[in-house]
């Protein structure tokens, strides 16, 4: 089988978005003809070196905003590529709407194209999905989101129906699947084989303890930077001592750049608390830093599905985050991730000291986690055999 994977970030980037593929390349590459098209960069030589078996390709996506500038003609591209390649496939690996729309109507003429959706387009995470999406767009481009943003979400967010009708769509997690189903129940969609997204090995030996608390991500509005203070605050008067938290990642909105400026600012003279930001980080300085924090907290109520949280899980540290979709969704059963109340930083912080008090009994129950979780190989299989469906229920609707 002929399988060509777009993406919008180089492999090496840590792009959440090129987590699962990370994740299956090497297996599916060693049994079907795979090409990686990259939109935004060069995957480097290491990359390449890893993934020796697969065929990297790059093309560029011109962004402004979240317009593709060159949408068309790139699509038309992809097009004649695919077509001297004479693909069987082809997986667009994040909700990039101009390109999903444009390929869509190009590609399902003849080959067969499917978008994996890590998220719904348009609508960041709602929180309880009323089934009408339209007026969810609504109340969510009325929350201060960045202006280009929100011209561009009422510009084409009618075009989702029609666009999800054509297309041969792939959810991530359990979390994307819910929200395509509670605004489109007509839609045919197919869910990726779960599995557990992290390529962290950590050995804990000798590591020493640094920090109370970790927060790490692609920080914007909704990812949990709003929270942080309030929670150090009132976990320091709880503790009565001066905590500690070490964050990784970067601010992608100026909302979130100056929120955790002036955190560090305060940081440096509060006698409360501490702050360390490290900003991004590599898998190998993950590896090195994750293990120094005791608790990884993540009160964020934009995901579908974090890299972050199964990199902390992954690390050996128990994780606080709200009681959301999210975490429904991926967690419920396990007691090392730890719900709370949703934005009572009062019932967060009480969720943190259980952590803490419980630390040694959660770590046991995430090294059995772990240990439970499906062989990479038998999950690829199951993969690879989505593929095939989709392909044959692609022709089946010519």
């Amino acid at each position: 089988m002929k399988i060509l994977y777009i993406t919008f970030s180089p492999l090496q980037s840590n792009a959440g978005h090129t987590a699962r593929l990370k994740t299956v390349l090497k297996n599916v590459s060693m049994k079907n003809d795979v090409f990686v098209m990259c939109l935004n960069g060069r995957d480097n030589k290491e990359v390449r070196s890893v993934f020796s078996d697969v065929k990297f390709v790059q093309m560029k996506a011109v962004f402004n905003g979240w317009t593709v500038v060159n949408s068309k003609k790139l699509s038309k591209d992809i097009l004649d590529f695919c077509n001297s390649q004479e693909m069987d496939i082809v997986i667009m690996c994040m909700e990039v709407w101009d390109l999903m729309r444009d390929l869509s109507n190009l590609l399902s003429k003849n080959i067969t194209f499917t978008t994996i959706l890590n998220a719904m387009p348009f609508l960041i995470t709602p929180l309880n999905p009323s089934g009408d999406f339209e007026n969810d767009v609504k109340n969510f481009i009325k929350e201060g989101i960045p202006e280009y943003r929100k011209k561009y979400i009422k510009r084409h967010y009618t075009e989702i129906e029609e666009v999800f009708k054509k297309l041969n769509i792939i959810s991530h997690n359990d979390t994307v699947d819910y929200y395509i189903k509670s605004y489109f129940p007509n839609i045919k969609t197919f869910k990726l084989p779960n599995i557990f997204l992290s390529n962290l090995v950590v050995n804990k030996v000798n590591i020493k303890i640094k920090y109370d608390l970790v927060y790490m991500a692609r920080i914007e509005k909704g990812k949990g930077i709003e929270y942080l203070e309030e929670i150090l605050l009132k976990l320091s008067k709880k503790l009565n001592k001066k905590v500690s938290l070490l964050i990784l990642g970067r601010t992608d909105d100026l909302y979130s750049k100056n929120i955790l400026d002036l955190l560090l600012k305060k940081s440096l003279r509060s006698k409360y608390f501490k702050v360390d930001f490290k900003g991004w980080a590599s898998e190998k300085q993950k590896i090195k830093l994750l293990p120094t924090a005791n608790i990884f907290i993540y009160p964020s109520v934009l995901d579908t599905l974090a890299v972050v949280v199964n990199e902390a899980i992954s690390s050996g540290l128990p994780v606080v985050t709200w009681n959301s979709n999210f975490y429904n969704m991926n967690y419920k059963k396990q007691n090392f991730v730890i719900p709370s109340k949703m934005f009572s930083t009062e019932d967060f912080v009480d969720n943190i000291i259980y952590a803490m008090d419980h630390k040694n009994e959660l770590l046991s129950c995430i090294v059995k986690y772990l240990d439970t979780q499906k062989e990479k190989s038998f999950i690829i299989k199951e993969e690879v055999n989505l593929y095939r469906i989709i392909i044959k229920n692609e022709k089946n609707k010519r």
